[in-house]
């Protein structure tokens, strides 16, 4: 947390590999229950440093929340940016840029930048 005034809410049940969990501003990470995290896992709600518009001198990359559901999966390699949000039942495939709000459940989501790949899946943690 690098300011004030931010949080990281964490469910029951959760897992984490190695993810690094950035809170800037006031903002917040929320984590749902059941949530699996692989490794190198980035999630950030803002830049860490300020940019501004040259004609406005106005400030142009403010800091976001992100929200993540119920069960959500996180593939390796993946980063989560300011904005974003993850419905229930839900993953993040290997290798993902998430950067905005996914407003379905038991999606698989994936790419750079991430879009819905898979609809209408269900996944479970044990093998």
């Amino acid at each position: 947390i690098e300011e004030s005034n931010g949080y990281i809410e964490i469910g029951d049940h959760c897992s984490f590999v190695d993810t690094h969990l950035a809170v800037t501003e006031g903002t917040k990470i929320v984590i749902g229950d059941s949530c699996m995290f692989s490794y190198d896992i980035d999630v950030r709600t803002g830049d860490s440093h300020p940019i501004f518009d040259l004609s406005t001198g106005k400030r142009i990359n403010h800091s976001k929340d992100i929200i993540f559901g119920n069960n959500i999966w996180v593939g390796a390699h993946s980063s989560i940016l300011k904005g974003s949000k993850i419905y229930d039942n839900s993953i993040i495939s290997i290798r993902s840029l998430v950067n905005k709000k996914f407003y379905q459940s038991n999606i698989i989501i994936g790419g750079i930048p991430a879009k819905s790949i898979m609809f209408n899946i269900k996944w479970q943690r044990i093998r």
